[in-house]
């Protein structure tokens, strides 16, 4: 419940670039918690690499992976 790292810029700023910026400010084995604006690839990617957890909300237009289990 600590809010670690801040960010600030014009409307017309990408908040994604901002959380980017910022991962390398966050202590070891953050769980990072998103809106659905954050939901992409290489941003997943990048948390796992870093060590990180998250949980992130998508939205009903998106389509999950499932059966992944065991492989």
């Amino acid at each position: 419940g600590l809010p670690w790292a801040a960010r600030a810029g014009a409307g017309t700023d990408c908040e994604r670039g901002h959380l980017s910026d910022m991962l390398g400010e966050l202590p070891e084995r953050t769980l990072l918690l998103a809106d659905a604006g954050f939901v992409g690839y290489e941003l997943c990617r990048e948390l796992l690499v870093r060590g990180h957890a998250f949980l992130l909300r998508v939205g009903g237009n998106r389509e999950l992976l499932t059966g992944l289990e065991g492989r």
